[in-house]
């Protein structure tokens, strides 16, 4: 039985070489995006002209074309300067011949399914596809199965309504999302796990809005303020010199009103905040960043800047560490034991099964790879393109050969030298208080001849700060106290400073050449340094946290979940000792000693 179901689909290019090789580059439905070597290239090949080639769409069609008939162009071996795209088809650029595919995956819209419905096979028939993939549907009258939907990141909508709030409401915080976010075209973002980023960025890009007006009003009415000194002197006296400040002072009351009391922020209440509503619809560049920057499944490999490699985890509450030997056999019977031989994969999947059988609520356990951010420029398994962001996501296969690595004489010199800054780590992750604290227990295993290294990390990401929760304590009508207290809060010299240095914050608001500039910069760094950063150094919930708990039941709450991850993890590897008739003495000396540590978290 055949049901027609109407369907999204995504479309690809996927590089069979060049720098790019095995990279798959998404086309953004209705956008253009042009291929080329200039920094104002959405896809950045060195080794073709600037402005190479462009795609985009014409009605249901797929178009690519070159911006110069010099440029070389061929659709399966066959040269052309304008042609349309269909589904598998080969696309040659440059001189050089760098190769891609266009591919395009289906993807069902789900339908709420009733309760007396008879199942159905759920099939794509020809009639419902876009010109765009009608090539191949063409030559065959078997229906399209529609495949599976991968797993995306789960968010939690109060970290991210409160980000959203942020955003809107602080400048500073507003800007670091604009320079490190929406126009970090090149380095890390660093954790976004549990955030809907795309969310945050069009509440950006609305307070970004706000901001500009308000230092043309601030412009404006300093040059007004000026004007009128000279008629108010008549009247005022001297007192009118301060005429300027006065109006730029009501500017910025009027602003903050319509930060908290404009007719956009009651989207960002509680009872109504929907993630994909509110806000200002992203820019065709800032899609595309977000896209090839973010994730599209649970990340696993972490490119880190600085000395913590944690970064994004928030505060290190505790570390302990120590060593076991595991060639001494247990005693059985009064007799030695041999000691049976495991590998570090059953030794983690081990802990982490057994972890998993608490169903502690909020619980994850995630597999990391950390690697240092300027030591990945020759690494193409982390860095395919040298000008575009690292890879957030390496297959199960790669990952094994970090994760089962036991001692370094299974390398080569130049390998184990290759590989010294890159760690992989066992993530134990617990949010709690609706996301508003995350508990992270990063374990290590590393065995070097008859000893194994055992390494626990534990770090905390506190609660968001108060500043960007103030709207849940505000009432939905305009109230006349809190108006008080912002004249209160607003009369100190930062206003003086804000007003004065409206100019400079004006030309950066208006002039974008900056960010061109800054680009251009950045790819000459990279020509030139071997050891550029591309790792994050910090995170977007990191800088939003503030520096203690905000209630009495956190603090407990958090020493119990860690605690208790402690606890079934030691007791885990005893058992798992145990099992593999490994002698666990000093295991269990050292387990009672981590158990009766204080944790200090300040």
């Amino acid at each position: 039985m055949e049901t027609r179901v109407p369907t999204a689909y995504r479309m690809y290019l996927q590089f069979s070489n060049g720098p790019l090789a095995q990279q798959r580059y998404e086309i953004p439905l209705s956008l253009s995006i042009s291929i080329g070597s200039s920094l104002s290239d959405t896809i950045r090949i060195p080794t073709l002209q600037p402005g190479h080639a462009h795609i985009w769409q014409d009605h249901e069609h797929l178009m690519i074309g070159v911006s110069n008939v010099a440029n070389y162009l061929a659709i399966n071996q066959k040269r052309t300067h304008r042609a349309e795209l269909h589904d598998g088809d080969t696309i040659t650029l440059g001189d050089f011949g760098v190769m891609c595919q266009l591919q395009v995956v289906y993807q069902p819209v789900r339908k709420p399914v009733r309760e007396n419905d008879p199942p159905v096979d759920t099939v794509i028939g020809k009639g419902q596809l876009s010109r765009v993939m009608l090539k191949h549907a063409t030559h065959t009258s078997q229906p399209v199965v529609v495949p599976a939907l991968e797993e995306q990141p789960q968010t939690c909508n109060e970290a991210t309504r409160y980000l959203c709030m942020a955003v809107y409401s602080d400048e500073n915080f507003c800007n670091y999302v604009n320079n490190n976010i929406l126009n970090e075209d090149i380095r890390t973002f660093g954790d976004t796990s549990g955030l809907d980023v795309h969310a945050i960025a069009r509440w950006t890009l609305a307070a970004r809005r706000r901001f500009v007006l308000r230092d043309i009003a601030l412009v404006t009415a300093f040059v007004l303020g000026l004007w009128l000194i000279g008629p108010g002197l008549a009247i005022f006296g001297l007192l009118s010199y301060l005429l300027p400040f006065i109006l730029c002072w009501l500017i910025l009351i009027v602003e903050r009103c319509w930060c908290y009391y404009g007719p956009e922020v009651g989207k960002l209440r509680r009872s109504n905040f929907t993630p994909g509503v509110g806000g200002v619809a992203l820019p065709t560049s800032v899609e595309w960043n977000l896209n090839m920057g973010l994730p599209q499944k649970p990340g696993n490999v972490v490119v880190y800047s600085g000395f913590s490699p944690f970064v994004g985890a928030g505060v290190n509450v505790k570390n302990w560490s120590f060593v076991i030997d595991i060639t001494k056999g247990k005693d059985l019977l009064g007799k030695k034991a041999h000691p049976k031989s495991f590998t570090l994969s059953e030794l983690y999947n081990t802990l982490a099964s057994d972890m998993k059988k608490l169903n502690l609520t909020g619980l994850t356990v995630e597999d990391k790879l950390y690697v240092d951010g300027k030591e990945i420029g020759e690494r193409r398994e982390f860095l395919p393109n040298p000008f575009a962001h690292p890879v957030t996501w390496l297959d199960d296969t790669i990952l094994l050969k970090y994760k089962d690595r036991t001692t370094p004489d299974q390398a080569g010199a130049s390998e184990r030298a290759d590989d010294e800054h890159i760690r992989y780590y066992q993530c134990y992750k617990v949010d709690f208080w609706q996301g508003d604290l995350v508990l992270s227990f990063f374990l290590r295993f590393h065995r070097i001849g008859n000893n194994l290294l055992v390494e626990g990390n534990d770090y905390l990401l506190p609660p968001i700060d108060e500043r960007y929760r103030e709207i849940d304590e505000m009432r939905t009508r305009f109230d006349l106290r809190w108006l008080f207290k912002l004249l209160l809060r607003t009369a100190v010299p930062s206003s003086l400073t804000m007003i004065l240095l409206t100019p400079y914050r004006l030309v950066g608001h208006l002039l974008k050449d900056w960010l061109l500039a800054r680009r251009r910069r950045t790819q000459t760094e990279i020509e030139h340094k071997p050891t550029f950063d591309y790792g994050a150094t910090t995170s977007l919930r990191e800088i939003a946290s503030s520096a203690t708990y905000q209630r009495h039941f956190q603090r407990l709450d958090q020493e119990y979940y860690l605690k208790l991850i402690e606890y079934q993890l030691l007791v885990s590897l005893t058992a798992f000792m145990d099992a593999h008739t490994i002698d666990s003495t000093q295991l269990r000396e050292r387990q009672q000693a981590i158990f009766n540590a204080g944790i200090i978290f300040s």
